[in-house]
């Protein structure tokens, strides 16, 4: 027989309630920076070794992470009127290549007088920064030209014709530091640096900092890589394969590697100018499609800084 209550006759109800008040749960493990740093620095080169270290779990070590993670906006120049340029020496091989071929073809070979001495061209890579609209639509591509050092071109008018009319016409090509380079105030320069309407000027990137550069810092590499998928027994086909690869290249990968650009500059100013930084990894797929009218990247600190 049941009550009104749905409890059989005789059955008394129990309350199973948590009766304690407060926090609830296990007390967290606080963070303790003295002894991170008396760790040696062999064994904090993984959250896993690293919790092994400090004597607690790898979940918690990940939470001090994942609770110390705060985020700090730099706001930079857009860098829509700067142009980067440098050299390069592309090879007409590599001194070792895999293949992955069938049982029946034959291995590909190749003679050469020396693997010391491999024939290789200079290429002077003038690049900019890629425009996109609000809708990911390309503006400008910003692969102003590649340029080998076989024969003379006269490259100096190429940036005029490429520049896009709605950007600013004072632009700022930065260079190494490598001697034979002009500065700013060699006369022959100065007199064609303001034709057309344009005000070139010549900047130095900082002394011993590749990473200050995009074609050094990844664009360079990404030629380099489409370039040995063509090959080239000759002067004229490694001419052709440096030149078609730098043209295939899409201007996102062009743009992925500003934006690397820009992270690692928010990393040398948390160094104080110091280049003891490994380059950021960040999501710039899903940076794609919204445009490039500012540029605000937002950026994590070290782990377990204190500032």
């Amino acid at each position: 027989m049941e009550t009104d209550s749905g409890l059989k006759k005789n059955e008394v109800p129990i309350n199973v309630n948590n009766k304690k008040t407060g926090t609830k749960g296990r007390a967290s493990i606080p963070f303790d920076e003295n002894k991170l740093k008396s760790i040696e620095k062999v064994k904090k080169t993984t959250l896993r070794s690293l919790s092994r270290a400090m004597g607690v779990s790898h979940t918690t070590v990940c939470r001090w992470k994942k609770k110390d993670e705060q985020t700090s906006n730099f706001t930079f120049n857009e860098m829509s009127n700067v142009v980067h340029i440098d050299e390069k020496l592309f090879y007409i091989t590599r001194t070792q290549q895999t293949f992955y071929l069938t049982q029946d073809e034959i291995e590909p070979h190749r003679e050469i007088q020396s693997k010391r001495f491999i024939p290789k061209i200079m290429f002077m890579c003038v690049v900019a920064r890629p425009i996109f609209s609000s809708e990911g639509e390309m503006i400008f591509d910003g692969k102003i030209g590649i340029f080998p050092f076989t024969h003379e071109v006269a490259a100096q008018r190429t940036i005029r014709i490429k520049w896009p009319p709605h950007l600013s016409k004072t632009i700022f090509i930065q260079q190494d530091n490598a001697k034979p380079h002009i500065l700013d105030d060699d006369e022959v320069f100065r007199e064609v640096a303001t034709l057309d309407g344009f005000n070139f000027h010549l900047v130095q990137q900082p002394p011993n900092s590749p990473d200050m550069n995009v074609l050094d810092l990844g664009f360079f590499r990404s030629i380099q890589s489409l370039q040995h998928q063509k090959s080239a027994y000759n002067y004229a086909q490694l001419v052709n394969a440096v030149t078609t690869a730098f043209d295939n290249l899409t201007p996102n990968a062009l743009k992925n590697v500003w934006i690397t650009l820009q992270a690692c500059k928010i990393e040398v100013i948390k160094k104080l100018g110091g280049m003891d930084y490994d380059i950021p990894h960040m999501s710039k797929q899903n940076l794609k499609g919204k445009g490039d009218s500012h540029i605000v990247w937002g950026y994590s600190r070290k782990q377990f800084t204190r500032h």
